[in-house]
């Protein structure tokens, strides 16, 4: 399911994908200023708080995993699954905070911020790793680097579609 996350209240700009199933997946998060949107796209498909299993970001940018300590919390059962190189950024984001700021500049408010996330509840995965989503089915993980050096691809392997985050463009 294609969750359009209305970056900066546009539509078709950023989205999350939810596979359902014995462990309900959520991949990406979009940014922190969509994080109500899809808190609540989640409740309408019959997600409810206790039920999401895991969250898994291709990479760290905000417009992709800025909305992850928000969900986090609107879920406290997820696992936050994240390339290995990109962990500690979403435990401490200060400073990917200060880089991607710095970035985006004037846009920055388009983005928000990143609420940290336990880091307990973070699983770190690298190329070859299998993401279990529970009824035989999985995640692939590739790495995936050149637009970020954590980026990482995640092939289904029941419907064979490939997340790439921004790994083919934007």
């Amino acid at each position: 399911e294609i969750i359009d996350t209305l970056l900066g209240g546009h539509t078709g700009m950023t989205a999350a994908y939810l596979i359902a199933g014995d462990g309900p997946t959520l991949v990406e998060t979009g940014a922190q200023t969509s994080a109500p949107t899809l808190i609540a796209a989640l409740h309408a498909l019959g997600i409810g708080s206790d039920e999401l299993h895991r969250i898994v970001l291709t990479h760290i940018h905000l417009d992709h995993c800025g909305g992850v300590g928000d969900l986090a919390q609107a879920f406290p059962r997820a696992r936050i699954v994240v390339h290995r190189r990109g962990a500690r950024h979403l435990a401490e984001p200060a400073r990917l905070l200060e880089s991607s700021f710095a970035v985006y500049g004037d846009l920055a408010s388009l983005y928000g911020g990143l609420t940290p996330v336990p880091a307990d509840r973070i699983d770190a995965v690298e190329e070859g790793a299998q993401i279990d989503l529970g009824g035989g089915r999985r995640l692939s993980v590739m790495d995936a680097p050149g637009h970020a050096r954590h980026q990482m691809a995640l092939v289904d392997s029941l419907s064979g579609m490939v997340f790439t985050g921004d790994a083919l463009g934007v």
